[in-house]
Formats: structure tokens, C-alpha cells, sequence
């Protein structure tokens, strides 16, 4: 790896804590059967994960609607605190030392401030500079570019000067319109490998822990 970024930017959930998939097939299971749906198999919602299509299980007819009252009947309040993956806090920490800036742009909807709650458990909120979520729930979840394009005008980075660090395909691809200069897909968060290739990522590791050893290699 050869690009210096001047600001990392990094995803939450399932790049520096682990993604709660037992909580999210558990919910889906008992909404399925709430909303009277066909009777899915936990085997098919994890193949549906790991190919980043998750609804795939319903019928084309009926996804809409039916995807409006999952998320009107998903548990939020019961959404588990989740333990940081392996390396996280030695990464963060690393590049605090290295003096090189962090961002946190996620998915998640709420403030700096309310994501600074929901961070500090981790014990990592005072490595970033910034924290960017949606701004509300009528926000593509999907689409960074606004949490991406916020976090670089606060810390005075031009956008191709920074690094991101996700997940899910949604991270590689706002990364590539927001004009970020280089893009690190992580298997952690449980996307297969094939999934996130096809988005062209500059660089897939199996997590933090193994990006840390790419700049841990390239500092005396």
C-alpha cells in the first residue's frame, strides 16, 4: 500500500465493532412470522447477507411494502452494544500516535453529540476528530457521500487526500463518488469477498487488524 492518506475514514459497525447478524436474523425471523410472510430459513437470510441483498427472500411484487413495515417493526431499542473486532483499538490508537486523522462516517442516524454517546463504550471517541451519521431516516442509508464530503470540510482534507475503510459495497462506491483517494474493503463485517470486488475497492483485507500491519510496516 503506497497512498499516505491525510485523514482515515472509517465505518462503524461491522469494520471497528462487531456487526450484530444473530440480532438482525433473530428480528427478521420474528417479523416474518408477525407479518404472516412465508416461512424463511436462517440459512437463507445469512446467504442473502453475505450477497449484500438481504430482502432477496421476498418476492419482487411484494418487497416494497414489505421492507416499509420490517424496519417499522425492527427492534431499535434492543440493538445490541457490540464488542470491537480484533485490532480496532490498536489501529485507532496507532494512527492518533502517527499523527494521522480519523473520521467516523456511519450509517447510523444521529448528531456528532448522540454518536459520541453511542461511541464511547468503545473507548475509542477521543481518536476521532469528527463523527458524521445520516441525517435522518429519509436518507439513502446507503449513500456516504454526505457523511464523507462533511467529514473532509471539517478537518480540512481534500477528499482525495483521505482513505476510507468499510464494510459493505455502499461504502466502496460513495468513496468513488465522493472522489476519495483510496478505498479499503474489510471482510468483517461478513459481505463475501466476491460482493465486495466487484465494486474495485483499492485494497481488501480481512479487517483493521490487517491494515494496521500495512502501516505499522511502512513507520520505522
Amino acid at each position: 500500500m503506497q497512498f499516505e492518506p491525510k485523514l482515515v475514514i472509517l465505518d462503524f459497525d461491522g469494520t471497528l465493532v462487531e456487526f450484530p447478524r444473530d440480532f438482525l436474523f433473530e428480528q427478521a425471523l420474528r417479523i416474518v412470522r408477525h407479518l404472516e410472510h412465508p416461512a424463511v430459513e436462517r440459512s437463507l437470510l445469512e446467504e442473502c447477507f453475505a450477497d449484500f441483498d438481504f430482502f432477496r427472500f421476498v418476492s419482487h411484487t411484494n418487497a416494497p411494502g414489505f421492507i416499509e413495515l420490517f424496519w417499522q417493526h425492527f427492534d431499535w431499542a434492543g440493538y445490541p452494544q457490540c464488542a470491537l473486532l480484533e485490532g480496532a483499538a490498536e489501529f485507532c490508537s496507532f494512527l492518533r500516535t502517527a499523527g494521522v486523522p480519523m473520521a467516523l462516517a456511519t450509517a447510523r442516524i444521529g448528531t456528532e453529540a448522540v454518536l459520541l454517546d453511542s461511541l464511547e463504550y468503545t473507548g475509542l471517541s477521543a481518536h476521532f476528530h469528527c463523527l458524521a451519521g445520516r441525517c435522518g431516516e429519509h436518507q439513502d442509508w446507503q449513500d456516504k457521500v454526505p457523511q464523507i464530503r462533511h467529514v473532509c470540510e471539517r478537518v480540512g482534507v481534500s477528499p482525495a487526500d483521505a482513505m476510507i475503510v468499510g464494510d459493505i459495497p455502499a461504502d466502496i462506491i460513495s468513496a468513488r463518488a465522493a472522489g476519495v483517494g483510496y478505498s479499503v474493503a474489510v471482510l468483517s463485517g461478513g459481505i463475501r469477498r466476491a460482493v465486495l470486488e466487484r465494486t474495485q475497492p483499492d485494497l481488501i483485507v480481512e479487517g483493521v487488524h490487517e491494515l494496521l500491519g500495512f502501516f505499522q510496516a511502512k513507520r520505522p
